[in-house]
């Protein structure tokens, strides 16, 4: 061993030791690695962490499925919260030209249970709204008691430029009984007259304002008494279909 450290090294002139040299090579091959190692790190981080999914695409994700979705469904509501959470004055922003539309309800759950306490099933909730200020809201049912059919209301709506908040009034509503892919004119409706007379009773006023808790062109969020309602853009303005809606408004 003392021969070995001691012999004239090749890696030195004057005949140093090996002892010295082989440190010298551990030396810069641990300095090499040590080098590798920095440079190497970040980029097996970056490629080993996921890329983050918005709320928004996990809701997109959910709503392009062919499963059906639940009025109450956890999953979607965990995100729509998520999304909530992230929401500001901007995505708040509710503006008549871009939400012109067929709009169904993809998210309440006090309907959900509502329609377990009166043994019904409120689907399709649709809203149908123009860019002029028309709105129509139609809901089929499909009753253990009351059978098949459409509860329809009609009016319009502005939004209050101090709070964003958007306000409905209701002038006309009717009832279409039967299974019918599609409700009925207002003039055709079961009971016309009385239906009117009744749902204009029942109408309040200071029960028509919405708070806005999200919009954009295909999903909106939105408050009434703090139940929260969700619902998603089926279909692009067609006139034809804005039934009920008062002309002189």
């Amino acid at each position: 061993f003392v021969s070995f450290v001691l012999r004239p090294s090749p890696f030195m002139n004057g005949g140093c030791c090996d002892f010295i040299s082989v440190f010298r090579i551990m030396k810069s091959s641990i300095w090499r690695h040590l080098m590798a190692a920095i440079v190497t790190i970040p980029v097996v981080c970056c490629l080993s962490v996921p890329t983050q999914i918005q709320p928004r695409q996990h809701i997109e994700k959910i709503l392009s499925s062919d499963e059906p979705i639940e009025l109450n469904d956890a999953v979607l509501g965990a995100h729509i919260s998520d999304l909530l959470s992230e929401a500001t004055e901007e995505t708040k922003v509710f503006n008549p030209a871009n939400v012109a539309g067929t709009w169904q309800v993809v998210h309440a759950p006090h309907l959900a249970f509502l329609s377990n306490f009166v043994l019904s099933k409120f689907r399709p909730i649709e809203y149908y709204l123009e860019a002029d200020g028309k709105i129509a809201s139609s809901v089929r049912y499909n009753s253990f008691v009351a059978g098949y059919g459409w509860l329809s209301t009609a009016g319009y709506y502005d939004v209050d430029p101090q709070n964003g908040n958007v306000r409905i009034v209701w002038d006309r509503c009717w009832w279409s009984t039967g299974y019918l892919d599609r409700p009925t004119p207002p003039e055709d409706g079961f009971l016309a007259p009385l239906i009117q007379s009744l749902g204009m009773i029942g109408f309040l006023e200071g029960l028509s304002f919405f708070p806005i808790g999200y919009v954009d062109e295909t999903l909106a969020t939105f408050y009434f008494f703090g139940l929260r309602i969700t619902a998603t853009k089926v279909e692009e303005p067609q006139p034809s279909i804005y039934v009920g809606a008062d002309e002189s408004q």
